[in-house]
């Protein structure tokens, strides 16, 4: 369905485009993941050495990691996108291009929030699952992801398994349609657009 127009705000900006707009392709989007990576790197850092210097730092990284995922999502509802998609000029929008409420935004993000925070409490319960000493023994190792892996739920690793089929599934999904939608742009009803790019 063409857009006729709209209006996209954001970063204190107001621009119209009219006709149709232009889908944000792969790079684009990789880049703008990329640069949301970059944005956490300090809080990644941080936490990783909390995680493995204490087995009660997974329960920091679970709470500080919702942290981080509601910073995200009003970023999304207040400027229409993440750090990244800012940075290059990239916005959420629902697909008649008005701004995405929270709905929108929950929705687009909720199966990686699910699967992030799952993997995390599977972890926190496998190295609640063992005394300390053994814990320290195991965080001063080369595998220590690994044995805590092996210590975690039955859960887990059906959850790692279905997270990966999703990611790929998202993928394949992107590439399937001229709008580049990927499944949870389909999930939260949304498009990705560059910003002030139009076809006529």
């Amino acid at each position: 369905m063409a857009i006729e127009s709209a209006t996209i705000e954001g970063g204190g900006s107001r621009t119209v485009v009219a006709n149709q707009f232009v889908y944000a392709g792969w790079w684009p989007r990789l880049g703008a993941h990329l640069l949301d990576l970059v944005v956490v790197v300090p809080y990644a850092l941080g936490m990783g050495k909390l995680m493995w210097s204490s087995r009660y730092g997974f329960a920091w990284n679970l709470i500080g990691g919702t942290g981080v995922t509601v910073l995200y999502l009003y970023c999304i509802v207040r400027f229409g996108g993440t750090p990244g998609k800012l940075i290059l000029k990239l916005r959420i929008l629902n697909q008649d291009g008005s701004r995405v409420g929270y709905r929108g935004a929950i929705l687009r993000n909720l199966v990686m929030c699910v699967y992030w925070d799952a993997q995390i409490l599977g972890l926190l319960l496998g190295a609640m699952s063992i005394t300390d000493a053994e814990y320290a023994a195991i965080s001063s190792g080369k595998h220590a992801r690994q044995h805590l892996e092996e210590r975690a739920p039955a859960w887990y690793q059906p959850v790692e398994t279905a997270a990966s089929i999703w990611l790929v599934a998202d993928v394949v999904c992107f590439f399937a349609n001229k709008k580049r939608r990927a499944l949870h742009d389909f999930m939260g009803g949304t498009v990705v657009v560059r910003l002030g790019k139009v076809t006529e």
